[in-house]
C-alpha cells in the first residue's frame, strides 16, 4: 500500500511539473475562450442557454449551462479549450418542456436531438419551451483570449387559440366538460442544425377557462414550420363522445390573414374560434398581448 500511495504521487508530481512554484508558464489558463450571445433584446426573451462544444470530428469535448442569475452578470460563457477548431451548437430555454439528446462526453454531433420529453417516451405532449438556437464555428488560437459571439434566432412558433361561444364554458358548467383543444401534424423534434424530424405529432396544450366571458383559451409553443403545412387545429366536445366542433386549416388561416412567417422573426399566431349559434366564425384574435399579429 505504501509503494501504491508513493507511485501515484509521483505520477501527480510529474503531470503537475511546470505548474508549481512561481513559474506558471506551462500551466494552462482558466480560460481563454469567451462566448458571448447575441439576440436583440436578450434579457426579454433568453433566461437560459445550454451550450454544447464539438472538436472538428464532430465529438463532444464540452457542455454548459448558464442560468438567468448568471446571464444578467454576463451574457454569454468563459471557458478554456486547448488550441483547435470547434462547433458551438446553443439552445435557449430548454427547460421543462425541453429535453436535449446526445450530451453524454463523447457524443457525435449528430447524435444531438431536441424535442419534448413526451417525444422520446410516447407521452402526450403539451407544448415546447419557446426555444431559441444558435450555432457558430471558430477557432481557438493558442497563447491568447480568444473571443467569439453566438447569433441566436427564434425556434418557435406561439399559437394562441381562444374559443369563445361554448356552452360548456358557461358559469355554471362543470370543469369536466370544459372543451380540449389539439394541434395535429406537428414536426416534435429538432437536431443539432435546427431542422424539424420525426413524425407528425399531435399537441395537446392545457386550457384556460374563463366563465365570466364564456370563453376557453390555450397557448401552445411549436417547432418552426412554413407557410405551406399541414397543421389542423381542433376544438372538441369533452363529453362522453368527443365530438370535434370545429377545425382549423392553419395553412389557409395563414393565407387567409397574410400571416407572414420569416426565418429569424418571433411569430405568434392569435386565433379567435367563435361560436355563434350554427355558425362558427374564425378571425385573428386582435390585439394579443399588444403583440402584432405576424412578426415581432
Amino acid at each position: 500500500m505504501k509503494q501504491l500511495k508513493t507511485l501515484i504521487l509521483l505520477v501527480a508530481s510529474v503531470f503537475f511539473t511546470g505548474c508549481i512554484g512561481d513559474d506558471l508558464s506551462d500551466c494552462p489558463p482558466d480560460e481563454n475562450l469567451t462566448l458571448a450571445f447575441s439576440y436583440l433584446n436578450f434579457p426579454d426573451h433568453i433566461s437560459r442557454v445550454t451550450v454544447a462544444i464539438y472538436d472538428p470530428s464532430g465529438k463532444l469535448v464540452e457542455t454548459v449551462q448558464v442560468d438567468k442569475n448568471d446571464l444578467d452578470a454576463f451574457r454569454g460563457v468563459r471557458l478554456y479549450l486547448p488550441a483547435g477548431d470547434y462547433t458551438a451548437v446553443c439552445w435557449g430555454n430548454a427547460f421543462d418542456n425541453t429535453q436535449i439528446n446526445g450530451l453524454s462526453n463523447g457524443a457525435g454531433i449528430s447524435q444531438q436531438e431536441a424535442a419534448h420529453p413526451g417525444y422520446f417516451n410516447s407521452a402526450r405532449i403539451p407544448t415546447n419551451d419557446a426555444l431559441y438556437y444558435g450555432k457558430h464555428t471558430f477557432t481557438v488560437k493558442p497563447d491568447t483570449a480568444n473571443s467569439e459571439t453566438v447569433p441566436f434566432t427564434p425556434a418557435y412558433i406561439r399559437l394562441v387559440i381562444q374559443v369563445k361561444g361554448l356552452a360548456s364554458t358557461d358559469a355554471g358548467a362543470p370543469p369536466s366538460l370544459y372543451p380540449y383543444i389539439r394541434v395535429n401534424n406537428l414536426v416534435p423534434a429538432y437536431d443539432y442544425n435546427m431542422v424539424t424530424h420525426g413524425n407528425p405529432t399531435t399537441y395537446y396544450p392545457p386550457v384556460t377557462v374563463d366563465t365570466g366571458n364564456k370563453q376557453a383559451q390555450a397557448t401552445c409553443d411549436v417547432l418552426r414550420f412554413t407557410a405551406d403545412n399541414p397543421i389542423t387545429i381542433d376544438v372538441l366536445d369533452n363529453s362522453t363522445d368527443n365530438t370535434v366542433l370545429h377545425t382549423v386549416n392553419l395553412q389557409k388561416f395563414i393565407a387567409d390573414n397574410n400571416i407572414v412567417i420569416a426565418d429569424g422573426k418571433e411569430v405568434t399566431i392569435p386565433i379567435l374560434i367563435s361560436f355563434e349559434g350554427n355558425v362558427v366564425i374564425v378571425t385573428l384574435l386582435e390585439n394579443w398581448g399588444n403583440i402584432p399579429v405576424d412578426t415581432l
